[in-house]
Parts: C-alpha cells; sequence; structure tokens
C-alpha cells in the first residue's frame, strides 16, 4: 500500500513546478534571455571590494540561442538552496540599498527554467566551482514528468581574481523572436537619430548602419534595462551590501557582442537589415551604465562641424539658479536637460530640497512642498529633460519623452501621466525619470509599496503646471509680437488663368502652392488622397497614392512642397528643420529648376515607371523624379507642368506656357 508520504512528495513537486511556470512566465523573454543575467553580474561588480571598475561581457550567438554573460564581480556563491527549484527566491534579497533591489534570485530562476542548457563558473573568494543542468524548460512543463539532472563540482581556488560565467542555451529561433520584439521599438518614421550620423553618410556614400546600430543597442540597453542606472546618471550613492556604507556606483564596461555564422539571416526587421548590411558575422558595441541622457547627444553632435549641426541649443541651469529669470527669455526653441537631487548638507527642509522645490511651487498655487514631503524624503533624484517632439525623435528614439518612476536608478513600468482636462498637449514635451529608494517585486518592473507610486503619480500632477510653464519658455511659439507681417502685393505678379482653376498668378509661398495642387488634382486624379497638411510640422503632409482607407497612420505616406526645387534641395544639404530626402515619398514644387551638384530632375524612364506603378504611383501625374548623387530617387511633382495640362480660360492668356518652357 503507498504511503502518504509518497503523496504528499508528488503533489508538492507538482506545485514547485507550477510555481517556476508562473515565475518564468512574469518575465518578458528580453529580460529572461538577457537582463537578468546582466543584473546580477551588476550586484556582484557593486559589491566586489577588490575592483574599482567593472566589466560585462554579454555575448549572444543568435545562429545557436546561447547567450554568455561574463563579469569581474564577487563571484556567485555556491549556493544549492538558490540553484534548487523549490527555492523562495529570498536567499539573496538585499536587506539594504543595491543598484537593482528586489527578490534577486526568482530572476536567475526565470533563466534556469527556461533554458536547454544552463551552465555557471564561478571563483569567489573561497572557491572555484561549475554547475551543469540540462532542459531544465521541460521541468515545468506539467506534461512531460521531466526530472532533469544536475553536476555540481567544487575546487580549491584556482585564481585570485574572482568571477562569474553564465551560459544559457534556449530553444531553437529564441533569440530570433528576441530581436524581432526589439524592433517594436523602431519604426521608419521614428528613426529621426540617423540624420545624426549625416557625416558618416555623405563620407562613405552609404548608410552607417553600424552607428545605427550601436546608438540603437546603447538606447534600448539604458533605457530599457538594468544597464541604464538612474543612480549614474543623476550621481546618486548607493548602499554597499557588504560595507553598509553609501558608496559612488562603481564605473562598469558593458561590451555587447552579437555574432552569427550565417551574417544575422535570422534576424528579421529593421535590426536585421542594419546587420546583414554590415557584411559580417559579428557586431560589438560598448555600452555606459548609465541611464540614456539627451544631453551626451547634443554636445557629441556640437562637436561636428556647423553642416551637421542639427541638435538643439542646450540649457542645463536649474529653475532656481539664480540667472533663470534673465536668460529664460533666450530660451525658445532650446532644450532644457538638467538632474536635480537633494542636497543633505543642508538641514533645513527646503534648502534641502530646493531643486525639487522650484519644479514644484509656484506663484498664487496651494501646493506647496510640505504636504508631499514623504515622497520628498523617498525622492533620490530627478532628471528632467524639455523640449520639442522633433528634439525628443532626433535625440533618442520616442517622440514623445517618456516620464517614468525609477527604483535605484531602475526603470519600472510605473509611468507618470497627469489627469487633469487642459494643457494635456504639453505633457509629450516633457521628460520625467523621478527615482526612489524602494524595493522592487517579483519581475523587477513595479514598487512593492504601491502606496508610494499613488503619492509618486500625486507629486508629478502637482509638478505639472509649474512644468507647463517652463515648457512654454522653450517649446511654445511666441504670439504675444504686436507687429504682423505686412500683406504683400500680388497683381505684378504673373498671371494664371486655367479652367476651373481659381488661382489667378502664380505662387510666391507654399501655402499658396498646397491650395492650388488641391484644386488641381480634384480635376486630374481622383484616387489620390491626402489626409491632412500641416503647418507647423517636420514635413507638409500625408497622403495614399490609393484611396481605400488605411488602418494607421504606419500606412500613410510624408510628402513635402516647396515653392523652389532648388530650396528644398538646400534644406536637405544643411539638414534644415530636421529634412532628410531618403523619408520623403513625394515631392511638390513649382520651379523645378535646380543647379546644386549631384542633384538631377529627371523624366521617368521605362524601369522605374514600372516599379513606381507597382507601387500605385500614377505617373500620368508624377512625370520627373528627383535622383541624389547616390542614384535614391523619389517621386517629384511639378504643379506648373500639371496646370498645362489644363485648357485656358476662353478668350484668356496668361503667363504659364512660357514659364513651363523655361523650365526645359
Amino acid at each position: 500500500m503507498p504511503k502518504i508520504k509518497s503523496l504528499l512528495q508528488e503533489h508538492s513537486t507538482d506545485i514547485v513546478r507550477e510555481q517556476l511556470r508562473k515565475i518564468v512566465e512574469i518575465y518578458d523573454p528580453e529580460w529572461i534571455v538577457v537582463h537578468e543575467l546582466v543584473q546580477n553580474a551588476i550586484d556582484a561588480i557593486q559589491t566586489n571590494l577588490n575592483i574599482t571598475e567593472g566589466k560585462i561581457d554579454v555575448i549572444i550567438d543568435i545562429d545557436n540561442d546561447i547567450v554568455t554573460v561574463t563579469d569581474n564581480g564577487t563571484g556567485f556563491t555556491a549556493d544549492e538552496k538558490l540553484l534548487c527549484p523549490g527555492g523562495s527566491g529570498t536567499e539573496k534579497r538585499l536587506a539594504s540599498r543595491s543598484p537593482t533591489k528586489g527578490y534577486q534570485g526568482v530572476g536567475l530562476k526565470a533563466v534556469m527554467y527556461s533554458t536547454t542548457m544552463f551552465e555557471i563558473e564561478s571563483q569567489t573568494e573561497k572557491k572555484h566551482w561549475t554547475f551543469l543542468a540540462e532542459n531544465l524548460i521541460d521541468y515545468i512543463d506539467l506534461e512531460k514528468k521531466h526530472e532533469p539532472e544536475y553536476d555540481l563540482e567544487l575546487r580549491e581556488n584556482i585564481t585570485e581574481s574572482t568571477y562569474t560565467i553564465v551560459k544559457a542555451s534556449f530553444p531553437k529561433n529564441t533569440l530570433s523572436d528576441v530581436f524581432s520584439e526589439l524592433n517594436r521599438f523602431l519604426s521608419e518614421d521614428s528613426v529621426r537619430w540617423q540624420d545624426l550620423y549625416r557625416e558618416e553618410k555623405t563620407k562613405h556614400a552609404t548608410d552607417p548602419t553600424d552607428k545605427y546600430l550601436e546608438h540603437f543597442f546603447s538606447w534600448y540597453f539604458r533605457t530599457q534595462s538594468y544597464v541604464g542606472c538612474a543612480n549614474r546618471l543623476l550621481n546618486t550613492p548607493v548602499m554597499n551590501v557588504v560595507t553598509n556604507k553609501l558608496e559612488e556606483v562603481k564605473p562598469l564596461k558593458v561590451i555587447l557582442q552579437l555574432k552569427s555564422e550565417a551574417q544575422f539571416v535570422g534576424v528579421d526587421g529593421l535590426i536585421g537589415r542594419w546587420l546583414k548590411q554590415l557584411g559580417k558575422k559579428d557586431f560589438a558595441v560598448e555600452i555606459p551604465n548609465r541611464a540614456w541622457d539627451y544631453s551626451e547627444i547634443v554636445k557629441e553632435n556640437q562637436q561636428r562641424s556647423s553642416r551637421y549641426q542639427i541638435t538643439p541649443k542646450l540649457v542645463e541651469i536649474k529653475p532656481n539658479h539664480q540667472d533663470w529669470e534673465t536668460l529664460k527669455v533666450a530660451f525658445r526653441n532650446s532644450f532644457l536637460d538638467i538632474k536635480l537631487t537633494p542636497d543633505h548638507s543642508k538641514e533645513d527642509f527646503y534648502e534641502i530640497y530646493d531643486d525639487f522645490i522650484a519644479i514644484l511651487e509656484r506663484p498664487r498655487s496651494n501646493v506647496r512642498a510640505k504636504d508631499f514631503q514623504d515622497v520628498l524624503e523617498r525622492i533620490t533624484g530627478i532628471y528632467l529633460a524639455i523640449g520639442r517632439t522633433a528634439d525628443f525623435e532626433l535625440l533618442g528614439i520616442s517622440n514623445h519623452g517618456i516620464r517614468v518612476i525609477a527604483s535605484n536608478g531602475i526603470s519600472t513600468d510605473h509611468d507618470l501621466s497627469v489627469v487633469s482636462t487642459s494643457s494635456t498637449w504639453y505633457l509629450e514635451t516633457i521628460h520625467m525619470v523621478i527615482n526612489v529608494d524602494e524595493t522592487l517585486n517579483l519581475g523587477k518592473r513595479h514598487l512593492v509599496n504601491p502606496r508610494l507610486v499613488r503619492r509618486i503619480r500625486d507629486f508629478f500632477e502637482a509638478c505639472y503646471p509649474k512644468l507647463v510653464n517652463i515648457s512654454k519658455l522653450f517649446v511654445e511659439r511666441d504670439t504675444n509680437s504686436s507687429v504682423a507681417d505686412p500683406l504683400p502685393d500680388v497683381i505684378e505678379l504673373e498671371k494664371l488663368r486655367r479652367k476651373k482653376v481659381p488661382f489667378r498668378r502664380f505662387p510666391e509661398d507654399e501655402s499658396t502652392l498646397i491650395g492650388m495642387f488641391s484644386s488641381v488634382l480634384t480635376l486630374l486624379d481622383e484616387n489620390f488622397a491626402v489626409y491632412s497638411y500641416f503647418g507647423r510640422a517636420r514635413y507638409d503632409g500625408k497622403f495614399r497614392w490609393v484611396p481605400n482607407e488605411p488602418r494607421s497612420d504606419a500606412e500613410l505616406l510624408k510628402l513635402e512642397f516647396k515653392v523652389q526645387l532648388e530650396a528644398l534641395i538646400s534644406e536637405f544639404e544643411q539638414a534644415v528643420n530636421d529634412k532628410e530626402f531618403s523619408d520623403l515619398d513625394l515631392i511638390i514644387v513649382w520651379d523645378r529648376r535646380i543647379t546644386t551638384q549631384g542633384w538631377h530632375v529627371k523624366g521617368i524612364s521605362r524601369q522605374r515607371q514600372n516599379a513606381l506603378e507597382q507601387r500605385g504611383v500614377p505617373t500620368d501625374i508624377v512625370e520627373f523624379v528627383l535622383e541624389d548623387q547616390y542614384g535614391q530617387y523619389r517621386p517629384l511633382i511639378c504643379v506648373a507642368d500639371l496646370l498645362l495640362k489644363i485648357d485656358l480660360v476662353d478668350e484668356e492668356t496668361d503667363d504659364l506656357a512660357t514659364f513651363v518652357e523655361e523650365l526645359r
């Protein structure tokens, strides 16, 4: 007869398996594959008293779905309880602050039980040991009833330097799927920071995809993982769990290396395209252990020649600075980038939190700093950046900034928003990271204290009116001028008299050209669909070649108007208003004459006509292409040529035929 003990053991095993399966489900794939292993390495480096600088090597073998992470930290303790499936995950839980304080050990289990092979080699101050287990992923499959085995080998010290090497092998195509997920951070519309590398593109006459990849992976790891440490950005100290003393976060280098013998053929999307264009089997980039900092990008760009300086002017003085009121009249179209921290050398509450009070309190408001004393005492620093949404897109990835809570340097999933019904447009001009001292829960994406989250959000809401006032200094158009531009004379302009076209003179500005094109379009092409024209956006409009309704803005194309094509080419050459030739799907001009070397207006060849018509381009109204020095081309419409297709008003004459003849 079976014993009760065996029944209990069987059910306990099933419970443990279910717990582990739920732990794995908590973590997104990219956290399991890379971020959790990097987090363990960062903590081991911070607690290593024998080094002043850390180093982490991350090797991602895409073809074989293997990730290897090596660090020079304290070494991983040979603790079978931590590695065994029944561990609670609290064995390594830190009682005091660390750069990634949370329930450490749980994340390691999420990695282990997602692998087909998991290996550790580690040298501590006392022991050198290795661990190997295969097919741990099958253990959490309740249908397989798999009982994995492991090998643990302990030795005496073989070196004086401590280190850890973790090698994790995942099921086939895991890494390709992860990189496909990373592509969601990229789209053709959002990758405006490519403009930062126009110098390299011009010099080599091709896209500098190595620079694009370096920029993206640096941005990704510094905004979406433990590598992006806000403590380092804000110069905020952390508690060393060994000495129990506050100390600066150790500087460390993270070297990311991607490997593929097949030259990344298995990687999809824009990332895959860039990797394939390298024509190499590996790619490496060094990533600083520091949260993403817009000022870095601005300062690097300003070191380039004037032709390639496309970033905004940087303002780094704080609102409570003595020169703020004097200088604020010059802030328009600049970019604010400041780091705010409490001054604990002072004793008075208002002196300690003076930087924070400057963005909270405002005249004739009932908001007082004392009302948020409980929040301020938990905040270790704030990173605040304010500028045009176009600047955010140029300096990072998102064109709306990021507003989040960070815990001991690590960004969480707690966003910062406002519920007010007015002035919410300004929210997108504000980038803000509020760093607090608080423990993270399982998955390390949320604070364990929900009340603190609510209070921080209340604090941000209270700050928002003052932040809007600051934003207006930087991004709002000046509407206070009492002097209006005089209306220009138009009677002496060249005459235009075409049937069903309401315009009587040649266009002198883009607004007239847009209106003229719209009226002509209704006469010549019923399928061409314009969805919107913009007065202050990067480009002038969005459209489709075909009339069927799009599912999203991603299906719309971009167009640009310019009276004189020569002026638009100058903007491309000088990166004026961040315009990029390759971004456009259609260019519409009045005067198509150009003299700039390397640029050509050409009629459409049979080969190009076929290619354009396959994309739905109506070659009866699109009669030209603009070609750059690299052979890239974009459809070009000359409105003057279009108008010539329309008959003159009966018994009238105009200057159009003579003008079009001059264009030829």
